[in-house]
This record gives C-alpha cells, sequence and structure tokens, in this order.
C-alpha cells in the first residue's frame, strides 16, 4: 500500500512526475504527456468525434463482417497503455470495435470504411504518445507447372481453388504455358507444398517451380519448366500411342475388312461363336471388346478423371463431353456383345474419337514446350562470360595499356566493374561506356536496323552487339551498372511471361462449355425421363404389350429407346464445331502463308478493332538502302580529270562516282557502307572489279575516307565526318542535305580531292503494299491502326505521311514497355488489340496484346511470342489474316447453331415420340448414324473454308469487309512528299510530333 502511495506521489523513474501515473520503474512517458493519463487527452482531442455510449467490443465477434485492420503500435509497456489506445479508437465515430495486444504490440480495429480509415486510426495513436509500425511485406511467389488443363474451365477452376486458400494474394494461371504463378503472405502459408496439394485436389497434376533468388538463374527456372513439360508431352505421347494399337486393328476389322473380297474366310472365321461364362459371343466382338477396352478406360481415364472433379465443382465441360459419347458408344457395343447383337461395331466409335482427342492434346503440349523454348533462346543472347578489366596501380585509363584483363563468368560481374567490349561481340551486362566509342547494333532492343554511335558517358545495354569499335585500341571499356533481373534483356523475358500468364477470356470456348453444361445433363435427363415414361405407359396398360415387338421385354422396349435419345444427341458434333473449322482455317491459312497457333487467335482475331504496327522490318524493309542519288553539278573539265584516271567499261560519270564509292566502302562494316556497295552492283554489275584504298580511315559512326588509284582521295560519311575533314557545304548540297533529312532519311556526302560531289539520301524503305494494307485495315475493316516505333520522330513522321497515317496515331522513340504500355493503354479503353512485329523487342508487346502477330523473317522469339506468324513477310498478310479470322468465327457459330437444332429435332424421333403412329422407332444403330450425319454436316460446312480467297489488297475493286465496322478517326495528311511540305520549318515538325509522342 505505501508502494502505490509512493508512485501516486510521483515514482522517480517516470518522466512525467504525474499523480496518477503507475507505469512504474520502466515507465516511457513524456514532460508533456503520462500515458495513464491518454484518456482525458483524447477527451480534448476527439471533440465531436466522440461518440456517446461507446463500448468495447473487442471481444465480440464481428457478426456484421465490418472491414477489420491490424496496426503495429510500440511503446506500451502495461496494460494502462493498451486501454488508453482501445478507449480512444472506440471514441472515433465508425469503429465498431478494437482490442488491443500488448503481447503482439498490434491493435485489430473493426471499423465502417464509409466514415473513417487507416490514416485516422493512425493519427489519433501518434495523436496520444505511441507509435505506429508498419508491417513489412511477407509476400512470396512460386511458379507452379500443371498438367492436364485442357480449356479456360481448367484454369478459371485451379485459379478459384488457390485463391481461396488463406494467404494466397494473386494468382495468374497460364493455359499456354501450363503454369501458375502464385503470391502469397508467407506469414500465412509457410509451406508452398500446400498449393500444389490444392491443385491436385481438384484433379490436376502439379508440381513446384522454385524461383531462385538469384535472378542470374532465371535460365535454370527456364529449364526446369522445359524439363517438367518434356515429362508431360512424353506421358501424352505414351498414352497416344497405346490408343493407336487398340484404334488402328479396331479400324481394320470394322471398316477394312468387310470391303475385302479375297478375305471372306476371315470375315467367316471371326463371326464363329465362342463361349464366354456360359453364353456364346461372337469371336469378333470378343476380339474388338479386348482391344478397346484398355483404351476406353486406360488412355481415355484422364476424361473420366477430370469429369469426376468436374461433377464435384458443378462443372460439365468438354472432357464431361468425350467420357459421355464414348462411354454410351462403349456401354451399347458391349451390351450388344453380350446378346449376339451386330452393334457391338460401336466399340470403334468410342475408340477412334479417344485416340484423336489424345491426338489433340498431343499436338498442344508440343505448342507449350516450343514456346518456352523460345524464352531460353531469348536469354541465350546474353554471353555467358565477361572480360573484366583492372587498371594498373596508378593509372586513370586503359586506353594506354596499362591494365590487366581476365575472363570470367556473366555471374562474377556487379554493377561498378569496368568490362572490356570488343568488336562484333556481344555486351555483357547493361551499363555506360567509361572510355572509348563503338557502334551499337540495338535491333533487340529498339527494332531499328542502323547501328548507334555510343560516346563516352552513353548508355549500352546487355546483349546489343558492338558492331564497330574504336579504331585506337579497337575495344570499348564499360562500367556496368546492372546485372541479372535488372538488365533490360531480363525484363523483356519477363514481360514475355508476364504476358503469357494473364488470363485470356475465349468467349466462343466459354459458349462451348455453357452450352455443354446445360446440354448434357439435359439429354441425360431426357434419356431417362424417355425410359420412365416408357416403362410406366407399358406397366400402366396405355401402351399395349401388342406395340412391343417381339422377343423384347417391356425393360429392352424403354431402354433402347432411352439409348436412342442419348446416342443421337451425343454432342459430338458440338465438339466437332471447333477444331474441324480451326483446323481447315488454319490450313487455308498456311496456304496463304499465315500460321495460327490455336482457336482462341482466330477469335480474338476476329474481333480485333485496334492494330498497332511495328514500323522497322514490318512497315519498312528492315535494311538501309540507296533511296536518292544526287550528283552536283560540277565543273566537266573536273570530271574529264577524274574519269581518265579510271579504267572501267562503260566509264561514265556516274558509274565512275559509284566505282570510287564502292572501292572505299567495301572496306568498312558499318551497314550503311554495305547499303552503298549494294546500290554500286547493283548499278555496275558483276563485271566490275573495284580497287583496294590506301591510307584506309575511319571515323566510328561518322565516315571513312581513303586514297584511290594513287592520287584520287575519296571521302564519304555524313554532316559530322564532313566538318571534321573540311569540306566546303554550298547552299545547294545544304539545301538537298535538309530536304533528305526532312523526309526522314541519313544524308551522305561524298567528295573527291575535298570536292562535295554527291549527296546521297539512305532510308528503311517502305515495303511494297504497305500503304495499300494500312488504307484497307482503316477503310474496309474499320480497324483503329497505330505505328509505335524505337525510331525516331522525324523518320517516324516521314513514313506515317506515306502511309496516309494521322499524326496522333503515331508514337516514336518507343522502347519495349512503351510498346506493352500503349498496348495496355487501348485495353483499358475496351479494344481488342492486334500487335504487329518482326522484332525481339516486339515481343512483349506481341505477347501483351489480345493478338500478336509476327513476321516470319524476323526474330524467333517474336514469332513465339505471338498468336499468328505470317511467313512471307507481307503486310498483306495482316489483312488476310483478320480477314479469315472473322470468317473461321462465324463459321464455327454457324457450326454450333447447326449441331444443338440438329441434335434437337432429332430427339423427339429416338424419344418415340411418333412410335404410336407409325410403328417404327429410332434404334440405336440409326440414332449413331443420325450423330454420324449430324457430325459429318459439320465437318462439310468446315471444309466449305477452302473456298476462301483473301481480300484484294490495292485493286480499284475492293472486296467488301467482313464482319463488324468500327469508325476510325482520321486527319486529313499530305499523301505526297512534295516540295512545299518539306519547306516547313523544323520547329514546326518538332511540333506536331510532341503530342503523338506523349500518347505513350
Amino acid at each position: 500500500m505505501n508502494e502505490v502511495n509512493d508512485q501516486a506521489t510521483g515514482n522517480p523513474g517516470c518522466s512525467c512526475a504525474c499523480d496518477v501515473c503507475y507505469c512504474g520503474p520502466n515507465c516511457k512517458c513524456t514532460e508533456s504527456l503520462c500515458r495513464c493519463e491518454a484518456s482525458s487527452v483524447l477527451n480534448s482531442l476527439s471533440g465531436s468525434r466522440i461518440r456517446s455510449g461507446a463500448r468495447n467490443t473487442s471481444n465480440n465477434s464481428n457478426e456484421h463482417n465490418w472491414p477489420v485492420e491490424e496496426i503495429g503500435v510500440s511503446g506500451m509497456t502495461c496494460s494502462m497503455c493498451t486501454s488508453a489506445v482501445e478507449q480512444g479508437l472506440q471514441s472515433l465515430n465508425g469503429v465498431k470495435g478494437a482490442n488491443c495486444s500488448l503481447a503482439t504490440h498490434q491493435v485489430r480495429i473493426e471499423y465502417d470504411s464509409t466514415i473513417v480509415g487507416r490514416s485516422d486510426f493512425i493519427d489519433l495513436i501518434e495523436a496520444i504518445g505511441y507509435e505506429t509500425v508498419t508491417r513489412e511485406s511477407s509476400s512470396s511467389t512460386v511458379e507452379l507447372s500443371i498438367s492436364g488443363m485442357t480449356c479456360t474451365m481448367c484454369s478459371q477452376a485451379i485459379e478459384t481453388a488457390l485463391l481461396a486458400v488463406h494467404g494466397v494474394e494473386q494468382v495468374a494461371v497460364s493455359l499456354t504455358t501450363n503454369s501458375a504463378r502464385v503470391q502469397f503472405d508467407s506469414s500465412i502459408i509457410v509451406q508452398p507444398t500446400s498449393l500444389v496439394e490444392t491443385v491436385e485436389d481438384i484433379g490436376y497434376e502439379c508440381s513446384l517451380i522454385s524461383v531462385p533468388a538469384d535472378a542470374d538463374m532465371a535460365n535454370d527456372r527456364l529449364d526446369v519448366m522445359l524439363e517438367q513439360q518434356e515429362k508431360e508431352v512424353s506421358k501424352k505421347k505414351r498414352n497416344f500411342y497405346l490408343s493407336v494399337v487398340g484404334a488402328l486393328p479396331t479400324l481394320l476389322i470394322t471398316m477394312v475388312l468387310p470391303h475385302i473380297p479375297w478375305m471372306k474366310g476371315l470375315k467367316s472365321f471371326l463371326q464363329q461363336d465362342v463361349a464366354v461364362g456360359g453364353g456364346t459371343v461372337k469371336l469378333e466382338a470378343l476380339i474388338l471388346f479386348v482391344l478397346c477396352t484398355p483404351v476406353q478406360f486406360g488412355c481415355g481415364w484422364p476424361f473420366y478423371k477430370q469429369s469426376f472433379y468436374g461433377l464435384k465443382r458443378g462443372v460439365l465441360g468438354m472432357d464431361v463431353l468425350v467420357a459421355l459419347g464414348t462411354t454410351a458408344s462403349y456401354g451399347y457395343a458391349l451390351w450388344a456383345t453380350f446378346t449376339n447383337s451386330i452393334e457391338y461395331h460401336f466399340y470403334e466409335t468410342s475408340t477412334v474419337l479417344i485416340c484423336f482427342v489424345l491426338l489433340g492434346k498431343l499436338l498442344q503440349s508440343l505448342a507449350v514446350r516450343r514456346t518456352s523454348a523460345a524464352l531460353t533462346k531469348l536469354l541465350s543472347l546474353q554471353p555467358k562470360t565477361a572480360i573484366k578489366v583492372t587498371l594498373a596501380a596508378g593509372a586513370t585509363s586503359p586506353l594506354d595499356g596499362a591494365y590487366t584483363e581476365e575472363v570470367v563468368p556473366l555471374q562474377a560481374i556487379v554493377p561498378g566493374d569496368l568490362v572490356k567490349v570488343l568488336k562484333g561481340a556481344s555486351i555483357p551486362a547493361d551499363g555506360t561506356i567509361r572510355f572509348g566509342e563503338m557502334s551499337v547494333d540495338e535491333s533487340m532492343i529498339t527494332g531499328e536496323s542502323i547501328p548507334v554511335l555510343k560516346t563516352e558517358g552513353s548508355i549500352v545495354l546487355g546483349g546489343t552487339i558492338c558492331s564497330e569499335s574504336g579504331q585506337r585500341v579497337g575495344a570499348a571499356f564499360v562500367t556496368v551498372t546492372g546485372v541479372g533481373a535488372s538488365t533490360a534483356l531480363s525484363q523483356i523475358v519477363q514481360l514475355v511471361q508476364d504476358a503469357q500468364n494473364r488470363n485470356r477470356e475465349v468467349p466462343i470456348q466459354n459458349l462451348a462449355d455453357k452450352v455443354s453444361g446445360i446440354f448434357v445433363p439435359t439429354v441425360v435427363a431426357l434419356s431417362t425421363i424417355t425410359f420412365m415414361v416408357w416403362y410406366a405407359l407399358i406397366q400402366g396398360g396405355v401402351v399395349p404389350l401388342s406395340l412391343l415387338p417381339e422377343d423384347e421385354s417391356p425393360s429392352t422396349f424403354s431402354l433402347l429407346f432411352a439409348i436412342a435419345v442419348l446416342v443421337i444427341s451425343c454432342p459430338c458434333s458440338l465438339g466437332l464445331s471447333l477444331p474441324t473449322a480451326i483446323m481447315m482455317g488454319t490450313g487455308v491459312g498456311a496456304q496463304n502463308g499465315i500460321l495460327f497457333k490455336g482457336g482462341e487467335t482466330l477469335e480474338s482475331g476476329a474481333k480485333v478493332d485496334s492494330l498497332v504496327f511495328d514500323k522497322t522490318g514490318t512497315l519498312t524493309l528492315g535494311k538501309p538502302g540507296v533511296t536518292d542519288f544526287n550528283i552536283m553539278s560540277i565543273d566537266e573539265s573536273f570530271w574529264n580529270d577524274l574519269k581518265e584516271k579510271i579504267d572501267i567499261p562503260s566509264n561514265t560519270t556516274k558509274n565512275c562516282v559509284l566505282w570510287l564509292l564502292a572501292s572505299l566502302e567495301r572496306n568498312s562494316e558499318h551497314p550503311l557502307a554495305g547499303a552503298v556497295v549494294a546500290y554500286a552492283e547493283e548499278h555496275l554489275g558483276d563485271n566490275c572489279d573495284f580497287q583496294q584504298p590506301s591510307d584506309f580511315t575511319a571515323l566510328t559512326g561518322r565516315g571513312a575516307s581513303a586514297t584511290i588509284n594513287g592520287d584520287i582521295k575519296v571521302a564519304v560519311g555524313n554532316r559530322a565526318f564532313g566538318e571534321l575533314q573540311g569540306l566546303k557545304i554550298n547552299e545547294k548540297v545544304e539545301h538537298e542535305m535538309q530536304r533528305l533529312e526532312r523526309q526522314g532519311k541519313t544524308a551522305i556526302l561524298a567528295a573527291f580531292n575535298s570536292t562535295i560531289c554527291v549527296v546521297m539520301g539512305i532510308a528503311d524503305e517502305l515495303k511494297p503494299g504497305a500503304a495499300a494494307s494500312v488504307k484497307y485495315l482503316k477503310d474496309e475493316m474499320g480497324i483503329d491502326v497505330w505505328m509505335v516505333t524505337g525510331d525516331n520522330r522525324r523518320t517516324a513522321r516521314a513514313i506515317a505521311r506515306q502511309l496516309d497515317l494521322p499524326m496522333e496515331r503515331v508514337i516514336a522513340e518507343a522502347l519495349p514497355a512503351s510498346k506493352v504500355a500503349k498496348v495496355q493503354q487501348l485495353q483499358e479503353q475496351g479494344c481488342i488489340v492486334a500487335m504487329v512485329g518482326d522484332g525481339v523487342n516486339d515481343s512483349p508487346a506481341l505477347a501483351q496484346a489480345n493478338v500478336g502477330l509476327s513476321l516470319g523473317t524476323g526474330a524467333e522469339i517474336a514469332c513465339e511470342a505471338s498468336d499468328m506468324v505470317l511467313i512471307r513477310g507481307n503486310v498483306e498478310d495482316v489483312c488476310t489474316a483478320l480477314d479469315l479470322s472473322r470468317v473461321i468465327l462465324q463459321r464455327i457459330r454457324l457450326n454450333f447453331m447447326w449441331s444443338l437444332v440438329y441434335n434437337c429435332l432429332s430427339i423427339p424421333i429416338a424419344a418415340g415420340v411418333f412410335y404410336p403412329m407409325t410403328h417404327a422407332r429410332c434404334p440405336p444403330t440409326a440414332a449413331a448414324l443420325a450423330m454420324a450425319l449430324s457430325s459429318i454436316s459439320v465437318v462439310l460446312s468446315s471444309i466449305a473454308l477452302r473456298l476462301y480467297r483473301p481480300p484484294q489488297i490495292g485493286l480499284n475493286r475492293v472486296q467488301p469487309a467482313r464482319g463488324h465496322q468500327r469508325s476510325s478517326s482520321s486527319v486529313e495528311t499530305e499523301n505526297d512528299l512534295t516540295e512545299p511540305l518539306l519547306a516547313q520549318s523544323e520547329t514546326d515538325v518538332e511540333s506536331n510530333l510532341q503530342t503523338s509522342s506523349e500518347e505513350c
């Protein structure tokens, strides 16, 4: 008691010396605030926010499902502290309950989110003298390899099951790569194997792919995925081959043998009776039973397994259709076997159907494996080793040779290291040039075919190629800034994977699954009702026994009606509607140089209303070429003196100029030099021998000079090179160079003996048919067309003019992430977006788009990341691909409608509605024939796609557009590069391009 009184009068250990403080020696109060008096302070702080009748509801259950917030609180030392926090929070209007724990230093708050929020809680807690603690994120990510997925219903089922696990934050299931990426709270889910068990519990095979902590080991992660997919392919191959073992002899016995006259003896042998279990069966039926039973219940087991788990989830997908159709056929054949009926040939129906379905699943697995292999090939662009440089003691630059070098694994390189890059080598990591200079081929990142000059301080990207290095030491030295996952190359890989892992809605497949979900149980119910009604009518005397065929009991009579309903309504034609149209449509596409990668691609392609073009290599040829060759007016005596020193056939002025230029540029490795040589060889032919120059000098990224024939000094390069060479650029030359530059071309000077004689324009030319194709897409197909390029603004604007493309539909200087961002922006606006590209830099956008179209002449990773491959690389094929997609989708819809109508009309006949009037019923064999006719009609409808003809692009008579139309905003632009247009100021050009460049 005395001890308490001592504390009441002020404990020496208390900082506040308050009369009512009971904190004791561990008191953490301040001079201005006693935490034991927090309640009274709260009353003054809360004011009007204090609600009357506040009570502690911390022990009450959250009956109204109020939102719950947990906040860490530091500084609490006793129960008085927790009570102060609880009472303070409960005084806030909107707080339904608060429970503060001294053990965990956390407060749990139930509240009305429309009145109060987390920030209010933090402000109040800090106002009464305590500190809030932000809980560190404990999110982890794992990747799962899943086998057994066949459609979007499978991926949706897996996603739903994983999201239902407590602690799972985000799930992305990819049907294309048979994988799932799961983000979860590691403080709740300690063992990721529980996620594997969750997937296995719903009927799929699953294994864990560990994401390595070291980002440099991304190759290993992909290798693990490839290995698991290889096992999946091997399993499906084995399953398919086993089904062939049963299906092939069955087809020979049932379809081939009866039609071979000289095999009648064998046929008679197979028709003999064999004693089995006290009865007799046909030898042929027994052989078919032995052949087909392992296929039905061995190879077909996955269909039964998925159907079982689907029924548990209340979902009837395509697996149920296959299981139901094959089981009905097999069951009827089994019944016919032991009744000595000829219908035992139904074994062939079930076995062949299973065989073909397994073949389709095998082909799908092979496509998935190729997709992942492409990602591994992309990562292989990065070298495995690097040349690490160490400067000698006291040395400041390796250009003086004072350094040592060592070849080390790429994993040993860290930011800050100095590496040496030789000509022709790949740059090992992202960095900046510290010493020297080089021309870098960045086509894999930007798509631009012309190398870019990089000087000291310039940024270079890992995986790009040094096409030309400084003359002094033949190398450049780079300071590493990014390795592993931080490199541009790794980010491209990640973008492709993220885009492939996103969920894509496939409405036409969902429609088939939804129809099946209704159609299948309806047919089963109708079949059961048919049996019960007929049996009841016979037993009740409504249907006299005289109507029954001889030797048939009421149960057999009713059962045959029920089986007929089930067989005639078999959804085989429904299952064939999509794959046959896709198979035929993809075949037609292949004949026209277009490769489709699946039904989802066709459906999405049919609905495209926005299309994004890459420029370099897609709309243009993808390599520089001489487009303008202008010989300047010079005194005739100059040319005469020059031609006297050159001995070539057809010694004209232009031929002499070309011979000199080619003799010089053949010694340079720059792509622009190659364009000049190609232009010269095209005009001079093969009969002209070039001369080896002397005193050859090349300035990286600028130009080259040399002496030819002893006294002809030739210099070729850009404007900067001309200035370095001291060449005089007169008014006429300047005007011509500006004209070329305004057209987005590279202006090149050529001087002989210090006199500028030629001005050339070099550019990446537009592909034939590109302008007409863009016009057809906009005007006839109603598609909004964009161009997004990594090239500079001036070039992009020049190409847009030639395409008659509005400037607000052009984005220049775009990196891979910018292209992805543009595609995502259009998708967020509700557009169905197609992306057309050809390079590695386009692969993320190709994968992100609803439909990716790549040119077969481009990078392999672009082809793998895309949904359609245009083999010939023609822009016209973009129109054909989208137009054919629309035609195929219309045919699929027609097939679905015909299949459903056909089956529904056949049900009354099979159920015997007309039997009392006609005394004729539809036996199961006739029902099977009707089912076959339904399937045949669907197949014939799909075969009619062979009549498809591609749209005529660029002709006066244009085919009418197929499918929907979509208005596209356009702006009137100049269609030709006339002189008045070129005369506009550079300020106007840059001003007009500013808006389009900000679209991203």
